[in-house]
C-alpha cells in the first residue's frame, strides 16, 4: 500500500529536480517533464522501500551510492555536442538509478514477502 508521506516525498523530489533545472535557465518543456517523472517516481520508490534500504549490507550500501554518486558523471559521453543540455541529461541519470535502486529494492521486499 501507498503511503501519503511516499507519494509526497516523491512530488517534492520531482519538482524540486525540475525546478533547479528550469531556474537554471532549462527551456525544454519535455526534458523537465521527463526530469520532474523520473525524480518523482526515484523519491517514491527510495521512500516506500526505505525499510529494505536501512537494513541491507554494507556492500549493497556502497554499490548504492556508487551508482547514485559515480555513475551520472560518466553517463553522458563527455565528447557529445550537448551544450546546454550536458547537466540535466546527468541529472536524469541520476534519477533513472535512484528510481533503478527504489524499484530493486520493492522486487527484493515482495519475494521475500516482507
Amino acid at each position: 500500500m501507498t503511503d501519503p508521506e511516499s507519494l509526497a516525498v516523491g512530488g517534492l523530489a520531482g519538482v524540486a529536480a525540475a525546478g533547479v533545472n528550469y531556474i537554471d535557465g532549462l527551456e525544454s518543456v519535455q526534458l523537465l517533464v521527463c526530469l520532474g517523472a523520473v525524480w518523482a517516481v526515484g523519491g517514491w520508490s527510495l521512500s516506500q522501500n526505505r525499510r529494505v534500504l536501512r537494513h541491507s549490507d554494507t556492500v549493497h550500501r556502497l554499490l548504492c551510492v556508487l551508482l547514485l554518486v559515480g555513475i551520472p558523471p560518466f553517463a553522458i559521453h563527455a565528447d557529445l555536442p550537448l551544450g546546454e543540455f550536458r547537466v540535466p541529461l546527468m541529472f536524469l541519470a541520476t534519477g533513472v538509478a535512484a528510481a533503478g535502486i527504489g524499484l530493486g529494492a520493492d522486487m527484493n521486499k515482495s519475494s521475500n514477502g516482507n
